[in-house]
């Protein structure tokens, strides 16, 4: 009788329905396309309305940029990119975390808030989001030295800041910091930083490895690019390095070595998917922001939104302005006072910005020229500057690298040369 009972709850339970709700099973996945699909219409959107694109710019997500920083532009000026995202946001993050402080401590604040917190807040606060700036330089064609020079210090800053804020973020209990704590901070920086672009490095390439042995499987080779940069990504955080500068590094050196390996099918397949993910990501990024703003447990002070805006536009003025400042004394081509000036396209236009339309064929290869003369001259007298040591790394990129990661690279170079002698 048991059984029997037992029988009736089941088919009780398992009726035969034409219409049923499992919300609780398939929910949350259908919320995630649902997301996905309004992120792709408001993309539509956007490139549909007329002129919202010349005053609402788009943004970038890590890869993506990665892959766009692949220019000469941008390794010519990695000294200085690195000298204003390194040291000019440490620079930031100190004045203006030190700045609040001392303002919390002289009671300026509604309460007083502890060092290490304002240090966490220095750090977010110091990563900055040029996205209208390139857009304005896309637009009005400033020369590429410029465009690469804001791009990489904006990407490697983002990368910068998140490691700084994971480093900081570990002291934010109850201990006070002590000498040995910044020691450690300090060095735990450094680690997280070459230890997240190392990662990066191998897992790119291995990408060009992989992608030697292709060319019977292309359907393959947009798996393995994207898989691995992904692998790159959490193969860092996986030993607490910066994931951000690993998928960096991971994405220079897929452009420098992979996708020459790779066909010109999957080259544009996987420009198009990262691109299409990229964008996605980002509206959905903006679109949890916006979410997280809207809570009723905000704490409105005025004064401190005031001296956060005042310290972050008057450090950020004097860090680009002395750093650059530094940097021109080992630059060839100076950082004038123009290009450093306002971001609107109407001054850039009026403060004459050098635009790429003026920087010709013969400017780039007479700038080329000189870089091999200076080396040539240099080898000769002994010396061994900047531009030796590059040069040796160009050297030991084409002989041993690119031959290791690149499939069929010497004969493919040799073609090269025996074209360029016929002619």
């Amino acid at each position: 009788m048991n059984g029997t009972l037992h029988l009736n709850d089941t088919h009780a339970h398992h009726d035969i329905e034409l219409i049923g709700w499992r919300w609780d099973i398939v929910g949350g996945y259908l919320v995630d396309g649902i997301c996905l699909l309004i992120a792709a219409s408001i993309k539509i959107g956007y490139h549909h309305i007329p002129y919202l694109s010349s005053y609402v710019p788009e943004s970038w997500i890590i890869l993506e940029s990665a892959y766009s920083l692949y220019d000469r532009n941008f390794f010519s000026n990695l000294a200085t990119i690195l000298l204003l995202a390194v040291i000019g946001t440490l620079m930031n993050v100190a004045l203006i975390g030190g700045s609040l402080y001392a303002c919390s401590s002289l009671n300026f604040f509604h309460e007083k808030i502890a060092f290490v917190e304002i240090l966490i807040f220095a750090t977010l606060i110091s990563a900055v989001d040029p996205v209208a700036v390139l857009a304005i330089f896309q637009e009005v064609n400033v020369n590429k030295a410029l465009y690469f020079l804001v791009f990489g210090e904006s990407l490697l800053n983002d990368a910068v800041v998140i490691t700084v804020y994971n480093t900081v973020s570990v002291f934010a209990g109850p201990k006070d910091l002590t000498f040995v704590d910044i020691i450690k901070a300090i060095a735990s920086f450094v680690i997280v930083s070459l230890g997240g672009l190392s990662v990066g490095a191998i897992m790119g390439a291995i990408t060009s490895l992989l992608t030697k042995c292709t060319q019977g499987v292309r359907v393959v080779e947009p798996l393995l690019v994207i898989i691995l940069a992904y692998i790159a990504y959490v193969a860092a955080e996986l030993f607490h390095f910066s994931g951000i500068i690993s998928i960096i590094g991971c994405g220079l050196v897929q452009a420098e070595y992979a996708r020459h390996n790779v066909s010109r099918k999957t080259f544009t397949t996987v420009f198009n998917i990262v691109k299409t993910l990229s964008s996605i990501a980002d509206v959905i990024i903006f679109i949890f922001l916006g979410v997280v703003l809207i809570r009723e447990n905000h704490v409105w002070d005025t004064l401190f939104v005031l001296f956060t805006t005042i310290f972050c536009v008057v450090y950020r003025f004097i860090a680009v302005f002395f750093l650059t400042f530094c940097a021109n004394f080992y630059r060839r081509r100076k950082v004038n006072t123009a290009e450093k000036g306002s971001t609107t396209k109407v001054i850039v236009r009026c403060l004459n910005v050098q635009s790429q339309n003026g920087q010709n064929k013969f400017y780039e290869l007479n700038e080329k020229l000189m870089d091999d003369s200076m080396s040539g001259i240099e080898c000769i007298l002994g010396s061994k500057t900047i531009s030796y040591w590059v040069n040796k790394l160009r050297i030991y990129n084409d002989i041993y690298l690119k031959t290791l990661l690149i499939k069929g690279y010497k004969s493919y170079a040799k073609v090269v040369r025996d074209a360029y002698e016929k002619r």
